[in-house]
């Protein structure tokens, strides 16, 4: 846990460390929101916690600044996209004055809020499922740990001898900062970030020669025309989606195709208030697997 110390400390004022390490939750925590003029609240996976110490404009800026290295320009990728990624896989979410020109965001000012998503990895939590291959999509709403047992897959799958590439759309699974994943993903994987899905499935099936594709948040059309065009050059795709519960998820009009065409070997469930992974069917959505 010194990791978070040393990260706050790097990022944070002086008075607000300070008031910050006081709570006896911090070690925990999953998120700190920052506010302008209001005060600090601290969400582990259970709870919130609120801090006595308000967030001036002025200190909310200087954090902003040492987050960019005092360089806004040289981030402007990422603060375009809305988030900032810092050492050891960490983001923090921006919000503030939009500037947009015609329809396109050219940038993010006068920073009213930062959300601190502290990243963690829990290695091993993978081990349960006994999965080593087939394609998988892993199905939880937001909070449960999805995209942390993602990466303990592809950690685990890696490690044990398949070539993997992670399409890190928004930087999220490895935390790549300055070129370096801030997240072990293991040694046989590659890590395209901040490209489209689309993209970074034509990269990865021209260029890496993988045997696994792993990707978060998959959606919309064009995710699932990506990972057909994966399957059917034989690239095995582990992936997540947001959803409550398999009812709901047979209710998408593209998940009813994918579920009819029997696309994925396994669909892991995971939900609040239990270990976590709850259930897992087999491609026919014959329940195979429960948790406690």
């Amino acid at each position: 846990m010194k990791d978070i110390y040393i990260n706050l400390k790097k990022y944070l004022s002086e008075g607000l460390y300070g008031a910050v390490i006081k709570n006896r939750y911090i070690e925990n925590a999953a998120e700190i929101r920052l506010r302008a003029d209001k005060p600090v609240i601290i969400k582990d996976w259970e709870r919130e916690v609120q801090i006595d110490h308000i967030v001036s404009r002025n200190e909310l800026q200087e954090i902003f600044s040492r987050i960019v290295e005092y360089s806004p320009y040289a981030y402007r990728e990422e603060i375009i996209n809305g988030y900032v990624t810092i050492e050891r896989g960490w983001r923090v979410g921006l919000a503030g004055t939009v500037i947009e020109e015609k329809g396109i965001v050219k940038n993010i000012k006068e920073i009213s809020s930062l959300n601190i998503r502290i990243a963690r990895e829990i290695t091993g939590c993978s081990d349960a499922i006994g999965i080593d291959r087939g394609n998988i999509i892993i199905i939880s709403p937001p909070g449960c740990g999805k995209t942390t047992l993602l990466r303990d897959i592809i950690r685990r799958w890696s490690e044990n001898g398949r070539n993997i590439a992670v399409i890190d759309e928004r930087n999220e699974i490895s935390g790549t900062y300055r070129g370096r994943a801030g997240l072990s993903l293991g040694k046989r994987t590659d890590v395209i970030v901040n490209s489209s899905k689309t993209n970074g499935f034509n990269i990865a099936l021209r260029a890496l020669a993988p045997d696994v594709i792993a990707v978060d948040e998959i959606g919309n059309e064009s995710d699932f025309t990506a990972v057909r065009q994966a399957m059917v050059s034989g690239v095995e795709v582990i992936c997540t989606v947001h959803s409550a519960d398999m009812d709901e998820l047979k209710e998408r009009a593209y998940f009813k195709e994918v579920i009819s065409e029997r696309l994925f070997d396994y669909y892991i469930v995971l939900r609040k208030n239990t270990d976590n992974i709850y259930k897992i069917y087999n491609k026919e959505l014959i329940d195979i697997w429960q948790g406690k």
